[in-house]
């Protein structure tokens, strides 16, 4: 609520410091709040008391206020400015967040808001927790002129530092333009809502003024677009809540920091189970496809798959699971879906996501059938989208050494410690690897032999040929 300097007071005995607290915790006032519920929208602390567990969240800096006095703009300060920030837990780990305030100014960035983002995003990397950003504004506060585009910048530097240190999570509840678009798109994973969430550069306006096209919000930059068609978004939902509840789902399966291992949680099902639909999953005939959705879903711990990009390139299904109560990014080919080179992209981006050797070095990669997709994209289309630049990055993902792996062709498992360097060639026939042949005999020996260098990899095939070898 807007700052009434005639009641410097308090009136209630409550105390002056909870007073303050009191008008910042109504952002614009009433009325703007009433107007944010009619859009459909949440404000920027309902969002965060829904994203984070009960009672959990520390506001920090609620009291500031901007320091501009042209534009008459020193008669119109609200307690907090456009932002709210703090830090709180989610399923009992630390995550520190950011949420525009709509109801102030359009949520738009001043000076002081870029401060108060920019203080978050320090805490966040010097305690290695998890930060989640939800975006709901206008843009540069351009009342402030230079001063509020110098925030952006200061924000891009940090999210540049804060990139494979800890996660960052982008939520766009409303419009994100111009300058706001930029840092979301940096960040590691962004969720849009339908109907309000919107990504986009320049406006409808400023494009029909340009090109004399008319463009609806939706269509430039809606979440339908963004997660279907550009691939910019990773998850697009309906409601607020739901969003919020899939973004505290997504931090379960991911570490906190580039040093730590992903939680462990204690599977409902058997590590040992046989997965007997396997048997049917894979049609005898290799031309007719089937969905791979079956496959990954039968081997994760109860079936829970979080899937990554589920609306864009859809021939590749990325995500995340757990084996045996460990977290597992899994990267597979979906043959019911054309392979073109836009999936290979998608396979690369959440490669680096899910199994780089900074934020997530200690995830594990399920792999799928991904040498299938390099093997069959191919034609005019895929070479115009960049097959060959877009896919070596995946095998630079896989390759690095940062991650274990476990490589899963036609319902054969085994267990990797580094992927491309461990896996057999794509195209030989091998039976199941618990067949004592001496077939089988041979390739582990080979394997261990030319291929793992030493660690933990190459320990467990010793003993898998041992194994095998006493019958």
């Amino acid at each position: 609520m807007a700052i009434n300097e005639k009641e410097s007071k308090a009136e209630d005995g409550t105390g002056e410091l909870e007073r303050l607290k009191a008008l910042s915790r109504q952002g614009g006032g009433p009325e703007r709040i009433e107007a944010q519920h009619k859009r459909g929208k949440l404000t920027a602390r309902e969002r965060v008391e829904i994203l984070l567990d009960e009672g959990s969240f520390e506001e920090m800096d609620a009291l500031a206020t901007h320091r501009s006095t042209e534009f008459g703009l020193d008669k119109q300060k609200y307690y907090g400015d456009a932002v709210v920030i703090g830090f709180g837990k989610i399923d009992g780990r630390l995550v520190y967040v950011f949420s525009q305030d709509f109801t102030v100014f359009g949520g738009s960035l001043s000076e002081v808001a870029g401060e108060k983002i920019c203080k978050v995003m320090d805490l966040a990397m010097k305690n290695g927790a998890p930060l989640i950003g939800i975006n709901d504004g206008g843009g540069a506060r351009i009342q402030e002129g230079v001063v509020s585009l110098k925030g952006y910048g200061e924000i891009f530097t940090r999210n540049v530092l804060a990139s494979g240190v800890v996660p960052q999570i982008s939520v766009v509840m409303g419009p994100s333009a111009g300058g706001a678009v930029y840092s979301p798109a940096i960040t590691d994973f962004i969720f849009m809502k339908h109907g309000s969430g919107q990504m986009y550069i320049t406006g409808p306006d400023v494009v029909r003024a340009v090109t004399h096209e008319d463009v609806t919000h939706e269509d430039l930059g809606g979440a339908s677009v963004h997660s279907s068609k550009t691939g910019v978004a990773h998850f697009a939902l309906e409601g607020e809540e739901d969003c919020l509840n899939e973004v505290r789902r997504l931090v379960s399966f991911i570490p906190s920091n580039n040093v730590e291992d992903p939680p462990y949680l204690e599977p409902g099902d058997l590590p040992d189970r046989l997965c007997d639909e396997l048997v049917t999953v894979v049609p005898p005939d290799p031309s007719k496809p089937y969905d791979v959705h079956l496959v990954i879903e039968s081997i994760l711990d109860d079936g829970d798959f979080m899937e990554v990009h589920s609306g864009w390139a859809r021939n590749i299904t990325v995500g995340f699971g757990r084996m045996n109560g460990r977290v597992v990014g899994v990267v597979a080919n979906n043959p019911t879906a054309c392979a073109i080179a836009e999936a290979v992209r998608t396979g690369r981006r959440n490669g680096d996501e899910e199994g780089n050797g900074r934020c997530l070095k200690n995830l594990i990669v399920a792999s799928f059938g991904t040498g299938d997709v390099l093997r069959r994209i191919s034609g005019r289309e895929a070479a115009r989208w960049g097959a060959v630049r877009w896919a070596v990055p995946i095998i630079d993902v896989l390759f690095g050494g940062s991650t274990d792996a476990v490589d899963y062709i036609a319902g054969q498992l085994i267990e990797q410690e580094n992927f491309f360097r461990f896996q057999l060639p794509l195209d030989q026939k091998y039976e199941r690897m618990d067949n004592a042949s001496p077939e089988n005999i041979d390739v582990l020996t080979h394997l261990a032999t030319h291929y793992i260098d030493s660690g933990p990899g190459r320990r467990k095939l010793e003993a898998l040929v041992q194994r095998l070898a006493a019958g």
